[in-house]
């Protein structure tokens, strides 16, 4: 026998959801019960990565972006005399130290402002050069496919106002995951969380299947278990060398 000599490993959505459904004995119904089982857990799926995600795990994509909107229209540069910017409604951070306007190649860093330094700025219409930068969170917008208003965009507001048309915005962000929409979506998140991802929705499950307090515990715990494991993983590897003090 050989090994496989692939490390391509993923889960679909409803693999994930499969599994899930195993641990709460779902999959024990007729085959009309499950699949209207499958669509809710699907649901319940993609509210578990959201809830994961406020964790301080690294349950996202980090990226370096140049994008803005303006008026619902993307582009890469500023527009002249307009200092407020929507970000993608992807954008769930923009981290600190990362933002930068590219004016003729070349990159100058702006400097981050505080809710209390804006408004102690005298002269908000000044313009030219952008040098700092706000970002104001939990902006509302309408998603174009369901119609649907959603909290949470991320805006820039930069000062000076820009005096021109060609400066680029660059800035590095976490990104949220893709959702689960259908039942052959992979997974956007890495392999290693697919464990936790199946004990996540089988704890939001355990409830609705009537499992007794004793089950729900024992899933909880697995849960919280994967998330202390995968919080270890996420931490940076270094050496580390004692010496004794004599």
């Amino acid at each position: 026998m050989a090994a496989s000599g692939s490390r391509n490993f993923s889960m679909t959505c409803d693999e994930i959801v499969d599994e899930a459904l195993d641990l709460v004995g779902a999959r024990r119904q007729g085959t009309a019960q499950l699949g209207e089982a499958r669509t809710r857990a699907r649901t319940k799926l993609n509210y578990v990565v959201q809830s994961m995600s406020t964790r301080g795990l690294r349950l996202w994509e980090r990226v370096r972006r140049t994008d803005l909107y303006v008026s619902n229209v993307l582009q890469n540069v500023v527009t002249s005399g307009t200092s407020t910017y929507d970000l993608g409604t992807d954008v769930l951070e923009v981290l600190p130290g990362t933002v930068f306007v590219r004016r003729s190649s070349l990159d100058t860093p702006l400097v981050p402002m505080s809710d209390e330094g804006y408004a102690m700025e005298g002269n908000k219409s000044a313009s030219g050069k952008p040098s700092r930068f706000l970002i104001e969170q939990n902006q509302s917008y309408t998603d174009s496919s369901s119609s649907r208003d959603i909290q949470g965009r991320l805006r820039i507001v930069l000062l000076p106002v820009p005096d021109n048309s060609t400066d680029v915005i660059g800035y590095t962000c976490l990104r949220k995951l893709q959702d689960y929409d259908a039942a052959t979506n992979d997974a956007s998140s890495p392999p290693v969380w697919s464990r936790c991802l199946v004990y996540g929705l089988a704890a939001e499950l355990a409830i609705v299947y009537g499992l007794d307090i004793s089950e729900r515990r024992d899933i909880r715990g697995e849960f919280e278990n994967e998330i202390e494991r995968l919080r270890f993983h996420d931490t940076p590897r270094g050496s580390m060398r004692l010496t004794p003090r004599f």
